[in-house]
């Protein structure tokens, strides 16, 4: 800041900081901060126009200017006392003693000091200051206490004592009013004891000054205390005003909290309830899932396989193994018309835990069928309690079975039963999946059944119901492939049923039929045995044919086949009838090399039969041949 400024600024209280000014002037001459004492790089600071006022000399001045105010007062009042001291001691013959003049001479002492620090070292150093103005306090209390001019001399000291207060408070630039009250105790303690210890002491007579001086002083202390004692109070009254706010932003808070608490916790219920409702209905999807799954499954198998054994293995293990739970599953199908067995029962276990009860169900196919077919409803659940004929099954830790009818058009043609280890497994939702699965499979069994039946009308004889001459060909030939690519043997036998003509004339075509239903039975079922062929060739005349196998070998079976034939009896109106046939047999590689010629081969060995004689069996050779064409 400019000195031009600071003056601006310092005019605007002519009474106070011009003096203040001034002060700061004269104080910068005693102490040579003017002219070129500095330096000649100090040349531009001593212009009045550019220097620069700093903070601390700015309250230099103002101390200085407060020093200097009081000291002409208390200055003059320590004139008087001195003037009043000499009076009294040369006139009224006042008899000064040595305590008096000490104390009269350490006052003055303080007082010169006081002076001297002010000009100099009290910027720098506040403890100085205080100190020192203490020490003037406890000088002019000895002087009052040392000199008994009754009230005047204590009227002349408590004067200069007040002034010397207030000369106090100003120099030291207190601002806080706190610090001030502790100024003016400090203050009036100092008096009141230094009078108290002076009477003890000196023997000084208190008058009435005394008494006023000690009345002030104690009332000012009186006050503080009063005060204090006041803001102690004020301030524990509002302590526990804050206390008590405090207190209810706790409560509230607190209120808050358990609130918020609360919701949480209400929240955390309510997701926990969510959890679980998610959780189920995961599961329920899960299982809806799989369910589908499975249908789909079911549906392929249904759609694609016609063989009804294969068709109820690959239920039974679809179920068993696409179902955790599910530690049986069998399958009962009673008149199945593809099917070689009657009834029809598979059962599966997963793991095979236990191949006995798998075995033992299938033995009770028949009572199992039996005990579906007398269910009052399509199905029954039992729990825990399993009856007789399913108990095997508890040896496969099943504690839960349920049987289902299965149905074609309202008709009853199976059952299928489902074991679990839950008891409460079987639910609404889940035995509906079942029932829905029982009546697909009633479908399946339906179209296989179907499909037998176009199958039969496609390939089967309708009289005898073995292979009409067109599929046997068929097979035969898919026979032939085979031996030709891996090098298998073939053989082949041909039989005609001996004067069959007498037998319809004589007899009528029905009986004839029963002829021929009869001999084809016997064979077919003496042929399947071993695992070949067999069809219906012509009218009374039938065809057999085995892979991997030759004429040598053949030949017992044919023979079990005429042997059984010729042992019919039949009834015609009490009359009976025996029937026997002519056979003929060869074989590939060993006696036809042409397989293409095997069944023009066996027809020739069959006619030879005829020829000599009927009812026999003949082997076909090149001889053989070359009688038949002659």
């Amino acid at each position: 800041m400019n000195t031009d400024l600071l003056k601006k600024k310092l005019h605007k209280d002519s009474d106070g900081y011009q003096d203040a000014f001034d002060a700061f002037e004269a104080f910068k001459k005693e102490n040579g901060m003017q002219g070129d004492e500095h330096g000649s790089s100090d040349k531009s600071s001593s212009d009045a126009d550019s220097g620069q006022l700093d903070v601390q000399e700015l309250g230099m001045v103002n101390r200085f200017k407060a020093q200097k105010k009081h000291f002409v007062w208390h200055f003059v009042i320590l004139i008087l006392m001195a003037v009043l001291v000499i009076y009294r001691a040369s006139i009224a013959s006042y008899n000064v003693s040595a305590v008096n003049w000490v104390c009269f001479i350490f006052f003055f002492v303080i007082q010169y000091v006081d002076h001297y620090f002010s000009k100099k070292k009290y910027n720098h150093n506040g403890a100085l200051l205080q100190t020192v103005k203490i020490a003037s306090l406890v000088s002019v209390v000895l002087v009052m206490g040392s000199f008994d001019f009754e009230g005047v001399m204590s009227a002349v000291c408590s004067l200069l004592y007040v002034v010397l207060v207030l000369e106090y408070l100003e120099c030291v630039d207190i601002t806080s009013s706190e610090i001030k009250d502790r100024v003016a105790v400090l203050t009036s303690a100092i008096y009141i004891a230094g009078c108290i210890v002076m009477s003890l002491i000196i023997g000084h007579k208190v008058n009435f000054v005394d008494y006023a001086m000690f009345i002030i002083t104690a009332g000012v202390l009186v006050f503080y205390l009063v005060q204090q004692v006041y803001n102690h109070i004020d301030q524990f009254v509002g302590y526990i005003i804050t206390l008590n706010q405090r207190n209810t932003e706790l409560t509230s808070a607190n209120s808050s909290i358990n609130d918020q608490s609360r919701k949480i916790k209400e929240a955390v219920d309510l997701l926990g309830v969510q959890k679980i409702e998610l959780s189920k209905a995961y599961e329920t999807i899960s299982r809806h899932s799989s369910e589908m799954e499975l249908n789909n499954e079911i549906l392929n198998i249904i759609t694609e396989q016609k063989d009804m054994v294969k068709f109820t293995k690959q239920i039974t293990e679809t179920i068993s193994y696409g179902v955790d739970k599910v530690k049986i599953c069998g399958l009962f199908i009673d008149g199945a018309m593809n099917s070689p067995v009657f009834p029809l029962a598979n059962v599966c276990v997963p793991g095979d835990k236990d191949k006995d009860v798998k075995e033992k169900l299938i033995s009770k196919a028949s009572d199992i069928l039996a005990d579906i077919h007398n269910f009052d409803s399509v199905y029954a659940v039992d729990i825990g309690d399993i009856p007789s004929p399913y108990s095997d099954v508890c040896n496969a830790g099943v504690k839960a079975l349920m049987r289902i009818q299965i149905q074609i058009e309202g008709s009853m043609c199976g059952g299928i039963i489902i074991g679990v280890d839950d008891i409460k497994y079987f639910d609404e939702d889940t035995k509906n999946f079942y029932l829905n699965i029982a009546t697909q499979i009633g479908i399946g069994v339906n179209n296989s059944n179907l499909y037998a039946t176009m199958e039969n009308l496609a390939t089967k004889d309708g009289l005898t119901g073995i292979y009409n001459r067109r599929h046997f060909n068929k097979l035969f030939n898919d026979y032939v492939t085979d031996a030709m690519d891996n090098r298998y043997p073939i053989a082949a036998a041909l039989f005609d049923i001996d004067k069959f003509k007498n037998v319809n004339d004589t007899y009528g075509h029905s009986f004839g039929d029963l002829v021929i239903v009869t001999v084809a039975h016997i064979a077919d079922e003496v042929v399947r045995a071993h695992g070949g062929i067999l069809g219906r060739y012509g009218g009374e005349e039938f065809i057999m044919a085995f892979l991997n196998m030759k004429s040598d070998e053949l030949m017992p079976i044919v023979t079990e086949i005429h042997e059984k034939i010729k042992a019919v009896e039949l009834d015609h109106n009490g009359e009976t009838v025996k029937v026997n046939v002519s056979i003929g047999v060869t074989d590939y590689p060993n006696i036809c090399a042409n397989p293409a010629e095997l069944l023009n081969h066996a027809d020739s060995a069959m006619y030879y039969s005829k020829q000599h004689g009927r009812g026999r069996i003949t082997l076909d050779s090149d001889e053989v041949r070359k009688e038949v064409i002659m």
